[in-house]
């Protein structure tokens, strides 16, 4: 009697206990992943090169990896917050821009551009739901994750179709892959390579704490062709673009220098009536 007192006295302890921690959990991954999404965005808004392509590439993996989170409720909110913060720093300009073309109040832009981005990044609380079954699960195949990316990139109605293989603009030699993928097939690659990073990451934090992500024992087989298959298609990528990056400059040295001139219109005047043209020679 005692005994069975004791239990009905810690379990409803041990519960809440655990639903504190849960709830801690889940917001420390909102948290994570709101910060890489706006993270991502600031990549959008420099100067393409090197260093900031490595960023946006480490920033998406972090998202895959911090915004799947122990529910799929959880890891929906994670992605929609993701795609709202990405969205809301890398298009910030839109509102003003909105309210003086259009001659709006700016809190109606405001509005409408919160609705714009929530929209668009519905897409990503979808991949949220994929990315708990293929991650945490293990229900869905890891390989849906990067092809589900390009679809929702493809067919789904946005405002500025950006995709992530935009962000490595900066790296001459990954960008000439686009020739023969596109940009939706170094989007692919791109985000099946921060797969395959995360099911390592995973895959490890099983080791340390054998009752989470029981099903990686059962999937360690295709992971390991999937991911067997990133390192390839990445070698494969790199050295295509090492050879096609030196073609075409080759082809540039060899051509003759030439005058360019351009004729572009001052921006700080938006009204039909208050254009006016400037000549800048380059």
């Amino acid at each position: 009697m005692d005994d069975q007192l004791i239990a009905e006295t810690v379990a409803p302890k041990t519960e809440a206990l655990s639903n504190r921690v849960l709830s801690a959990s889940n917001l420390w991954h909102l948290t994570a992943s709101g910060a890489c999404g706006a993270m991502l965005g600031m990549c959008w808004l420099q100067l393409p090169g090197p260093v900031t392509a490595a960023i946006a590439w480490s920033l998406w993996t972090l998202i895959l990896l911090f915004a799947t989170s122990n529910s799929a409720r959880s890891s929906a909110a994670n992605w929609f917050a993701a795609g709202m913060t990405v969205r809301a720093v890398a298009f910030q300009w839109i509102p003003s821009v909105v309210a003086e073309n259009f001659d709006i109040a700016y809190p109606v832009a405001a509005v409408f551009f919160l609705l714009m981005i929530a929209f668009e990044s519905t897409t990503w609380a979808l991949l949220g739901l994929v990315a708990f079954y293929a991650f945490r699960k293990r229900t869905v195949s890891i390989w849906v994750i990067p092809s589900l990316v390009i679809v929702v990139d493809h067919f789904w109605p946005r405002v500025f179709p950006w995709t992530m293989a935009h962000m490595l603009v900066g790296s001459d030699t990954l960008s000439q892959t686009v020739d023969l993928g596109g940009t939706l097939g170094l989007t692919w690659l791109m985000t099946g390579v921060s797969c395959a990073i995360v099911v390592a990451v995973n895959r490890r934090h099983r080791r340390n704490s054998p009752a989470s992500f029981p099903a990686y024992v059962e999937r360690s087989r295709s992971d390991a062709a999937f991911s067997a298959t990133m390192v390839v298609l990445t070698l494969a990528a790199v050295i295509y673009g090492a050879w096609s990056e030196s073609r075409w400059k080759l082809a540039v040295r060899e051509l003759k220098g030439i005058d360019v001139a351009a004729v572009q219109v001052d921006s700080s005047f938006v009204r039909a009536e208050g254009k006016r043209p400037v000549n800048r020679i380059l």
